[in-house]
């Protein structure tokens, strides 16, 4: 299987929390406070990063300080990545969620659940309930389908490759005495209440044009407790193939890529075994073509980049291209729909030895 990063390698977020056991038993200072004094900023000049401290009025603790008072600092650092910190303004109320730092004193970073009081009402009444050690015991998540981008996108189009929430999908809950089945909502959210705690597995049932891997987990559950088993697949449609040389032999350690057929990006690339053979996953649906020794230095190959269509079936068409070495003229696959399968093509490519055509 070839390894592929998905967006969050490259762009960075917070994940939204709908549930506040889900933060509960991971963050140790959660209070319900006013702001009674809002200090200064204190700005580097040079990236636009801050720290500014603040002391609360606590009015509920729920875990972490059983103080009247509590200073927190805001710390922001200035990135591409989206803050959900709120706004703090003297005077105003707020769930506050934080960590301490090294020398023990609380922090709300960029990435957090705090939010402003008037929208916490919610998380407030599960929070609550936990602090008694009561609540439901529950499983919830979202599934969804991640998006691959090619090497060398632009960070600001990174937004483009965002993840897909699956609508709809069966998800099967699963323990050693009962089974459940629930339906994923329009945005891929799924929620489903339990009697007790114990072992359960979670699956998605989808259909074989999906990575597998990933739509299966389990989970040791407490009474009282919940668990986010979300879910992340992406397509796959393998590309198999194999590659040889003028004479027939297999050619081994060939660096073969599939590329779109517009900017000619990769999206993923591999290289031949021992026997020739390579496996390629096309991530969406769309037209491709399979490279070899695409963008090679020429000095460390011994064959031309030639480019090929990428299986037997379905709706082709001519297409020419030159690029660095050798112009080639070939045809482009379109993938228009997901399908019932995957593409398997066992097609044999042959390409020229550089020394031979010399």
């Amino acid at each position: 299987m070839i390894a592929i990063c998905p967006v969050g390698a490259l762009a960075c977020f917070c994940p939204s929390v709908e549930h506040a056991c889900e933060a509960y038993r991971r963050v140790p200072i959660i209070f319900v406070g006013t702001v009674v004094e809002l200090g200064s900023r204190e700005t580097n000049p040079n990236t636009g990063s801050y720290s500014q401290q603040m002391q609360f009025a606590v009015g509920e603790s729920f875990k972490g300080t059983s103080a009247e008072h509590i200073t927190v600092t805001r710390v922001h650092v200035r990135t591409s990545c989206t803050s959900t910190a709120p706004e703090f303004s003297e005077g105003g109320h707020y769930l506050v969620w934080a960590f301490p730092d090294e020398h023990g004193n609380p922090v709300v970073p960029d990435c957090t659940v705090t939010r402003r009081l008037d929208d916490a009402a919610q998380l407030i009444s599960e929070l609550r309930e936990l602090r008694a050690g009561h609540g439901p015991t529950y499983i919830f998540g979202n599934i969804v389908r991640d998006r691959i981008f090619p090497n060398g996108v632009r960070q600001e189009d990174l937004a483009n490759y965002s993840a897909v929430p699956l609508a709809e999908t069966k998800v099967v809950v699963s323990s050693t005495d009962n089974s459940y089945t629930i339906v994923a909502d329009t945005h891929g959210h799924f929620v489903l209440p339990l009697e007790r705690g114990g072992r359960y597995r979670v699956a998605a049932n989808l259909p074989t044009y999906f990575l597998q891997e990933g739509l299966d987990r389990e989970v040791d559950l407490e009474e009282h407790d919940c668990a986010n088993m979300s879910l992340w697949t992406q397509y796959a449609f393998p590309f198999r193939g194999r590659v040889v040389d003028m004479h027939g032999e297999p050619v081994a350690g060939i660096a073969v890529e599939l590329l779109s057929v517009t900017e000619f990006d990769s999206f993923v690339r591999s290289s031949t075994n021992g026997a020739g053979e390579y496996e390629l996953q096309a991530p969406e649906p769309g037209d491709y073509l399979i490279a070899v020794n695409w963008d090679e230095p020429p000095s460390e190959i011994h064959f031309v980049p030639a480019l090929f269509p990428g299986v037997r079936e379905g709706r082709c068409r001519p297409r020419c291209t030159r690029k660095k070495l050798a112009p080639s003229c070939s045809q482009i696959f379109a993938f228009r729909h997901p399908l019932s399968a995957p593409y398997r093509s066992e097609l044999t490519i042959v390409t020229e030895d550089r020394a031979r055509m010399q």
